[in-house]
């Protein structure tokens, strides 16, 4: 390897390091070179940082040889030279440090260039001999302070503290906070810290990588793609604004990423703290490009960049200015500032130490590019502790959040795992008790008279040895109607049909194996439904996963994003009550599916039922709070209502809710939807979603529900955005026309009838309704000609079904492709008929089995099934299950 010497650096010291055992002799990799340098830091008790910029080749290395590194505020403008380090806050006798360049060299391929070697000591040169002829991998480094017990890894703490965060939001004492936790990981051998970094560096080119090991401070290595501050020589400053988080796929182009609205108004609140900021120092003029999807190794962000001239804009200091307003910025802190440091500080419980400060180097070479600490972990010696952080704001689920910073870990355990296993070395494992499998059944029994407190009705059942206990002990519960179903994905749909029809969770049991992996049709279904299933799956006991045991599997997390909530049922003296806070989160905020795994011991039989009994428990089903819409959605609302001329309501699929149509109908706004939107009780809804073209664009359009039907309808608002797009519900919201500008997170009967109190009028919307109306009828007589044949085919097929419907209260369920959009062309004009469709993914797995779930559950009414033959032979229900009650079917052959 090469050496080059700045030409500012003349001391004999250099001249020596150059000659000095051959430290560059020819042969002697980067890597080998920093990790002699690097021993060398070490065993002089000096502070090192190794870093790599972002698309950058060159790794630096810096030794400060002091006993004491600079403390106090930083000048990252016309300060010194060094590599800056600074904590989340300055607590614990922790301040921001600037390593200063004693040493400082940069390593590219064959070449070393030293741009520094004026502090060197000279104990420096007797080590550096020493360490050129033992070249050690498993380096030494300052093992820093043990890192406190972090509650938050423990799973249910973290989830209380998610829900303590919304609480505080609920009453707008937050708009966003960051809860962060801890993974630990134990090591069975030293680290090979370079060979690492450098593998760090090749997954994450657009991001800092570093690894920096300071006495007191200890031994931190992280990634972070967040710049924080950045000046070049030029005169610009440079921040950005991060936020949302999804795993990365091969498979999906990054540009086509699809970020939900929790994610969106994230980032938007991410970046209007980083513009108020700007303004707070009178700052009007800067360059705002994104947002746009960025990839950080295996997981994707939203990124937003600003850059300001600081000498145009005749800010000349806004570099400094801006640091102190950003740290510690929205994206690992909150919003308002203080409130969000306060709650974190309060109920965290542990100290994040070097996590979500800041780090990088400062003012060297003319530029200064300071990163949040991000993506770290600390290094101790037998011991890894990654950090990560999850941003709360109004529409988070608890569960959610927890798997994002799960998905975070992963960034560098995975790497750790890889590097270690590729190396030969022993892969580091979780540290921490994994918790025992149920060996007395006595805890089953408890859980299920704990669902039966949280409104269980209905269980319906797999058979299998391992799952015997709830099966028995379901069986024997007085308050809960069982249904043996043999295969498991017509039972998840029966499930989420009995569901449905009551409104209140329904619980599946399966078996171990991939018996639970059946379910995950129906679990999807009604996670995109809000439709509450308990899934409770027997395991094996942890110990034999892997160990080629017949039935076992990795069910952990069976169901991946598609869960409310999920939680390992083991054996302890809290799982009740973990439980309980899990089997709450299927009501609560928002319905949706919720999954136990279960790992259990033999014995699962009891020796008589008689042994079998079921404890007294104060649990009783969740109530949802009263909604309180905050003043700021009226006042907006107030204000569009001035200046719109043409108002218009699309509905979703939803239930049917006469009570909603009914307010609706008293604002006298116009009301679209598919037949799935269950709009057709109200006489002026306009039952057919294709009518709108160029000629007839709302400038204020209001949504409901969920999903539509109409293609047309979808790119109609992709290509004429609304002035104003709002949506109106709870949970996660889609943006189907990507036109929405606004959620407001409440129930829609609570948000009609707040704006009916407030009587807040819209202008007269008359001429607009005649004009939707107009092009209804045109639209309904032109497919009443195309529909009139005297030939018998689907779609008078189904016409005919759908006029022959009874006039009382009955069903009518729809099976997706064909049926469900031919019944939507013919449209539907019985009050009393509610529709059901499996729109939650348009699957025509499970149709037939959803619908004997209403019917089951609701064996007085009349349920008809319109059904597409391949999905009718699809699903073998009827092979498996008798079904007594009256159920209609219809088969609708596509050839």
């Amino acid at each position: 390897m090469s050496v080059k010497i700045d030409a500012s650096e003349s001391a004999a010291e250099v001249k020596h390091i150059v000659r000095q055992g051959g430290f560059f002799a020819n042969g002697r990799s980067p890597r080998q070179s920093m990790q002699i340098l690097w021993a060398v830091a070490i065993e002089l008790k000096a502070s090192v940082a190794i870093w790599r910029l972002p698309y950058s080749k060159n790794f630096h290395l810096l030794i400060d040889f002091s006993t004491a590194c600079k403390e106090g505020s930083l000048d990252i403008q016309n300060g010194a030279e060094g590599f800056a380090i600074s904590p989340f806050v300055n607590q614990g006798g922790r301040k921001t440090v600037l390593l200063r360049p004693q040493f400082h060299a940069t390593f590219e391929k064959d070449t070393a260039n030293i741009l520094s070697a004026n502090g060197v000591p000279p104990a420096f040169l007797d080590a550096l001999e020493r360490e050129v002829n033992q070249l050690r991998t498993n380096l030494e480094m300052h093992p820093g302070k043990q890192p406190d017990a972090d509650p938050g890894a423990d799973k249910a703490h973290f989830l209380n503290m998610v829900n303590s965060a919304l609480k505080l939001i609920a009453h707008n004492v937050l708009e966003k906070v960051v809860i962060a936790r801890t993974l630990q990981m134990s090591l069975t051998g030293k680290l090979d810290l370079l060979g690492l970094l450098q593998r760090l560096g090749d997954k994450q080119p657009n991001a800092l990588v570093s690894l920096i090991s300071l006495p007191g401070l200890g031994t931190w290595m992280g990634a972070s793609p967040e710049l924080l501050a950045g000046l070049n020589g030029k005169g610009r400053f440079r921040t950005v604004s991060l936020a949302g988080t999804r795993a990365y796929s091969t498979n999906a182009p990054l540009l086509e990423t699809l970020w939900n609205q929790k994610e969106l108004e994230e980032q938007a609140m991410v970046s209007r703290f980083i513009v108020t900021q700007f303004k707070a120092l009178r700052l009007h003029e800067f360059r705002e490009t994104g947002p746009c999807s960025v990839r950080a190794g295996p997981v994707i962000h939203l990124k937003t960049e600003y850059q300001v001239d600081m000498q145009a804009t005749r800010q000349p200091d806004l570099g400094n200015r801006m640091l102190r307003l950003l740290h510690p910025t929205s994206a690992i802190c909150g919003i308002p500032k203080q409130a969000a440091r306060d709650f974190i500080l309060s109920h965290e419980g542990f100290d994040r130490g070097l996590y979500a400060g800041f780090l990088g180097p400062v003012n060297i070479g003319g530029e200064t590019q300071l990163y949040v600490n991000l993506r770290c972990m600390q290094v101790l010696p037998l011991q890894l502790t990654l950090y990560a952080g999850a941003g709360i704001t109004r529409d988070s689920v608890a569960e959610n959040e927890w798997r994002e910073t799960d998905l975070k870990c992963q960034t560098l355990w995975n790497l750790v795992a890889a590097y270690q296993a590729g190396n030969g070395t022993s892969v580091p494992q979780k540290s921490g008790n994994p918790g025992d499998a149920i060996k007395n059944t006595q805890h089953l029994y408890d859980l299920v008279e704990l669902c039966a407190c949280k409104g269980v009705r209905y269980a319906v059942l797999c058979p299998g040895s391992r799952c015997a206990p709830l099966l028995i002990g379901f069986g024997k519960h007085a308050q809960i109607e069982t249904l043996s179903v043999t295969d498991e994905r017509s039972a998840g749909f029966i499930g989420l049909g009995l569901a449905q029809q009551t409104d209140s969770p329904v619980v599946l049991v399966c078996t171990s194996g991939t018996a639970g992996q059946n379910f995950a049709p129906a679990v999807t279904e009604a996670f995109y439904q809000n439709v509450p299933l308990i899934v409770l799956t027997a395991d094996r006991p942890p110990e034999w996963i892997d160990q080629w045991d017949s039935q076992t599997i990795h069910q952990q997390a069976l169901y991946g994003d598609h869960l409310r909530a999920h939680l390992d049922f083991q054996a302890g003296e809290d799982a009740l009550s973990q439980a309980e806070a899990i089997l709450d989160q299927a009501i609560l905020p928002v319905a949706g599916p919720i999954h136990l795994n279960i790992p259990i011991h033999k014995p699962f039989y009891p020796q008589t039922l008689d042994e079998v009994h079921f404890p007294v428990l104060d649990a009783v089903p969740p109530s949802r709070p009263a909604t309180e819409i905050p003043d700021k959605y009226w006042a907006a609302l107030d204000e569009i209502l001035q200046t719109a001329e043409k108002l218009l309501i699309v509905a979703g699929q939803q239930r049917l809710n006469e009570k909603l149509l009914s307010m609706i109908a008293r604002l006298k706004i116009p009301l679209l939807g598919d037949i799935t939107s269950n709009i057709h009780p109200n006489a002026q809804a306009i039952q057919s979603a294709d009518i709108l073209d160029d000629s007839l664009q709302p400038d204020f359009l209001i949504t409901i529900g969920r999903s539509v039907i109409s293609e047309h309808l979808k790119q109609h608002f992709r290509r004429h955005k609304p002035v104003n797009h709002w949506h109106i519900g709870r949970g996660m919201v889609g943006n189907p026309f990507q036109s929405l500008s606004r959620t407001v997170p409440a129930d829609p009967c609570d948000f009609f009838q707040a704006w009916l109190e407030r009587n807040l009028r819209p202008q007269k919307q008359n001429a607009w309704q005649e004009q939707l109306n107009q092009r209804a009828r045109q639209l309904h007589s032109h497919l009443s000609n195309c529909l009139q044949c005297d030939s018998l085919n689907q779609f008078a097929a189904i016409k005919m079904i759908i006029n022959a419907l009874p006039e009382c209260k009955n069903a009518l369920h729809l099976g997706n492709s064909m049926p469900v959009r031919i019944a939507n062309m013919i449209g539907l004009e019985r009050p009393e008929v509610a529709v059901w469709s499996n729109r939650g993914t348009s699957g025509i797995d499970g149709t037939l089995s959803t619908a004997v779930g209403h019917a089951l559950a609701q064996p007085d009414r009349l349920h008809t099934l319109i059904i597409g033959d391949l999905a009718f032979f699809f699903m073998a229900i009827f092979w498996g299950v008798p079904v007594e009650p009256d159920v209609c079917k219809s088969t609708v052959s596509e050839g």
